[in-house]
């Protein structure tokens, strides 16, 4: 990546990727990182509303929620 210059397009592939291989050794199935991935976008201003966490805290509660709430995408 250039450091003069900040392309979006590549942050959010590289978010994306980060964010898959997260998810993978929380332990989801790797078929099933896109949609793991989607749903942790989809409810994390939900999941943290009323949470009081913060920075890493704030992932693995999401990631706690996913695991809770939708463990046919885990291992």
């Amino acid at each position: 990546m250039k450091d003069e210059e900040f392309d979006v397009e590549e942050l959010a592939y590289e978010v994306s990727v980060l964010l898959e291989g997260m998810l993978y050794f929380a332990g989801v199935k790797k078929q099933n990182l896109q949609k793991a991935a989607e749903l942790y976008v989809e409810v994390i201003d939900d999941v943290l509303e009323n949470s009081d966490a913060t920075g890493v805290d704030e992932t693995i509660e999401v990631v706690a929620y996913l695991k809770n709430n939708h463990a046919e995408l885990f291992k």
